[in-house]
């Protein structure tokens, strides 16, 4: 049997009602419960193994096109931004995720650097005249 995705066995929300359990004909919102029933434990634990390895991956990806954008080296962003640089590494390698604020505080960073680093008091990479120098 093939790669399951929730997407293939869980029923999607009829749009027009926001139900969930709604009945959405055609091809996308019905749940193949044969497939269901025939997928093993082993490969449900296999699909969760491999979604977690894909967000993981996503994670560091994010937090490597923020301070990439902020323009600081791994520890002038961890000074900026108040945690500590191993953090940030672990981030970037994807051996961990930012969760709860530090989550938060790169979506901020990603979508108004300048804004966000002023106000953390921190060093700004647009004060020094270091953004998009690529100096990391």
């Amino acid at each position: 049997m093939g790669s399951l995705r929730i997407h293939d066995v869980i029923p999607r929300l009829d749009r027009r009602t926001h139900t969930p359990g709604a009945r959405v004909y055609g091809s996308r919102g019905r749940a193949d419960w044969a497939r269901v029933d025939a997928t093993s434990e082993a490969e449900i634990a296999a699909q969760s193994r491999e979604d977690d390895a894909e967000a993981k991956a996503d994670a560091a990806a994010c937090a490597r096109r923020v301070r990439a954008k902020v323009g600081l080296s791994q520890a002038g962003f961890a000074k900026a931004v108040g945690v500590p640089v191993e953090s940030v590494r672990n981030w970037e390698q994807g051996k961990r995720s930012p969760r709860g604020a530090a989550r938060a505080l790169l979506k901020a960073l990603d979508r108004e650097p300048e804004a966000v680093l002023r106000a953390l008091g921190g060093v700004s990479a647009f004060a020094e005249g270091l953004w998009g120098s690529g100096r990391n």
